[in-house]
């Protein structure tokens, strides 16, 4: 009020403002008087009132003493310094949690700005990649025209030497024919080389010039013209589909129409081999075995692209770099909702069955995603392209590894298993403890395991080692126990010396030194019983997605290997009890046809789950190839049908 006062007039109305003289005070202060036409009391708390009075209209002027203001001014001061602090206390307490929300907030989006700009970064690098990519591709057209013309240079030789043959052309005639090819590859190989063409294709003229020679030489060694016009005619054939291939892979026609080729091509080959029934009119029959033979390998080759039908161009290739990019997008999300769950976790309002319920729908929905994009990015994957189906096989196991990252993290956050009890042996050291909890395992397989841990309790007796009851039963079973059991390779090589004794010498496995004091084995240790585990594995010809150590000792890889190694075991063991050999019944479960075939090949291809199905269908009266639903409740019924009691 004093400053505005000095420095500038902020006084819509002239007062004048005096002392009120006498009447009652309250806290020293005065009572202000009434207005005489519309005046207002102003009261301020605990502070000193005045009394404020209208100047009269027609006075223009203020009748203030200025020693009485700045003593009326300075009260004022100190009443307000005296005044509560409360609203201040809060006001402070209020910018605390605005800053600490700032501070959150901007750590978030400093954390999206740094994974937006290494997806820029990405992009940038995948245009430049495809920039080259372009180039390359542009490059390789021209040399596939040099090709292209070189080839039908190729088939025009044969024409000019079908037509020597039959007008019964000097000899002179045929050695210009050669020089002519001679210098024309000369040229040709100087195109490509201006061209950038890495390959020396010396090798392929001299070949094309030694069998043009070779051809000479039986033409005019043979009276048979028939046959030379037959592999010509093939020549010329086999170039007008390789155009139709070419339109095939730009989109010019569709897929279908390289099964009309390939149909073409044997109806073609059928004629030149003298078969009275095809409708194809060959101008002669080839009885040469390597023409034959190669007839037979160009038609096999177009049999594979009715299968794999080719892919070309930029379109796919940007279409796949399309999907990886919301692919990217995607994870963001995921981790957004990641982040989501842990914060309901932590709330006291949220109940836990629904923080579960969202981690799991997450999960569903991740693999879900990932099965629509692999799908879509298969269709741009060339088949035949081995570089290419190894760029999308990492991709889906790129994908499988993102499954696993999240997978462990709702584990976490969702399950909250409780933390190992502090007595068990293999927890005692910290540094193998915290390795369990950070092998990475997608949802899929957590429940597989926890099958597998009651598999484990009732195939593992205790008296089948001195070291069994250290590891089994595992009780509680939950992932950590489950984890830390196998570990160590100890108990799943006791498990495949009771699937096949022959395979493994148990006397090899390394034990916890102390039986009475167990502690876990030292990292050398468990490696060596890994290599013993996998290496017995591969003599069994299990098939697993690895057979190295290093991946078994891997939180990245171990899960799915431990999955993957105790489901091959668990058939095996099926065997043992489920074999022809053992039960010789399962005869009766036989198809005619199997029952007429070799029987060394039926006991190889019948495998354990295919009687196992054939015999509950059989029990149940149904058709014995009808598949099983729900192995539990199909079983519990076929009981019930053998023995009702």
């Amino acid at each position: 009020f004093r400053k505005n006062t000095k420095k500038k007039n902020c006084v819509t109305m002239s007062y004048q403002v005096r002392p009120k003289q006498g009447g009652n005070q309250q806290q020293g202060g005065y009572q202000p008087q009434q207005q005489q036409q519309g005046g207002y009391q102003v009261r301020q708390k605990q502070a000193p009132s005045y009394q404020v009075k209208p100047k009269p209209p027609q006075q223009n002027q203020y009748d203030v003493d200025s020693d009485d203001l700045e003593i009326l001014l300075d009260e004022i001061d100190r009443e307000a310094e005296q005044a509560p602090k409360d609203d201040m206390i809060v006001g402070d307490a209020l910018s605390q949690v605005r800053d600490e929300m700032n501070a959150k907030f901007t750590n978030i989006a400093q954390t999206m700005e740094s994974q937006l700009a290494r997806l820029k970064q990405q992009i940038a690098k995948q245009k430049q990649v495809n920039t080259q990519l372009k180039q390359k591709i542009s490059l390789s057209d021209k040399q596939r025209d040099e090709f292209k013309q070189e080839a039908q240079k190729q088939t025009n030789d044969l024409s000019q030497l079908n037509g020597l043959y039959t007008n019964d052309a000097p000899q002179d005639q045929y050695q210009n024919l050669v020089n002519g090819i001679v210098q024309r590859h000369q040229q040709f190989q100087q195109a490509l080389q201006q061209q950038s063409y890495p390959q020396n294709v010396g090798a392929m003229n001299k070949a094309w010039q030694d069998e043009i020679y070779k051809i000479i030489k039986a033409i005019q060694g043979s009276a048979n013209a028939s046959e030379q016009a037959a592999i010509v005619d093939e020549l010329q054939n086999r170039t007008r589909e390789l155009d139709a291939i070419k339109q095939i892979m730009n989109g010019d026609q569709p897929q279908s129409a390289m099964e009309d080729l390939a149909d073409q091509c044997e109806e073609r080959h059928a004629a030149q081999q003298g078969d009275p029934m095809s409708t194809y009119k060959a101008p002669g029959k080839i009885e040469d075995k390597d023409a034959l033979k190669d007839n037979e390998d160009w038609e096999n080759l177009l049999r594979d692209f009715v299968k794999n039908p080719p892919k070309g161009g930029a379109d796919g290739m940007d279409t796949r770099n399309d999907l990886y990019l919301q692919e990217l997008g995607d994870r963001i999300h995921d981790l957004a909702e990641v982040k989501n769950i842990m914060d309901k976790k932590k709330d006291e309002n949220v109940p836990q069955d629904e923080v579960k319920e969202q981690a799991r729908n997450l999960l569903l929905n991740v693999q879900k995603r990932h099965n629509d994009i692999e799908s879509q990015v298969n269709d741009t994957v060339n088949q035949n392209n081995d570089d290419d189906k190894q760029r999308f096989t990492d991709y889906r196991q790129n994908d499988t590894e993102w499954r696993r990252e999240i997978g462990t993290l709702v584990d976490q956050v969702a399950d909250h298993e409780p933390e190992p009890e502090e007595g068990w042996w293999l927890d005692k050291d910290d540094k193998r403890r915290a390795l369990y909890d950070k092998v990475l395992t997608e949802q899929q397989e957590v429940d597989i395991l926890m099958k597998d841990a009651v598999y484990l309790n009732r195939e593992l007796p205790d008296e089948k080692s001195q070291y069994t009851e250290l590891y089994i039963p595992i009780d509680p079973i939950n992932k950590h126990r489950m984890i830390g059991t196998c570990y160590d390779a100890a108990e799943v090589a006791d498990f495949l010396a009771i699937v096949n004794p022959e395979m493994i010498d148990t006397r090899a496995i390394h034990r916890p030194a102390d039986p009475e004091d167990p502690y876990p084995l030292t990292d050398k240790q468990v490696w060596e019983n890994s290599c013993l585990l996998l290496s017995s594995c591969k003599a069994m010809a299990l098939r697993l997605p690895s057979y190295q150590p290093h991946s078994w000792c891997s939180p990245k890889q171990h899960g799915a290997l431990l999955v993957a190694v105790l489901h091959a075991l668990a058939k095996e063991r099926l065997k043992n009890y489920v074999n022809i050999e053992k039960h010789p019944e399962i005869i009766r479960l036989l198809t005619s046809q199997e029952l007429n075939d070799d029987p060394e090949k039926v006991r190889n291809n019948l495998t354990a789950d295919e009687v196992l199905k054939r015999w509950m269908n059989l029990t149940l009266g149904r058709n014995m190839n009808t598949d099983i639903g729900n192995y539990a409740v199909d079983l519990y019924n076929t009981v019930r049908a053998i023995d009702p009691g």
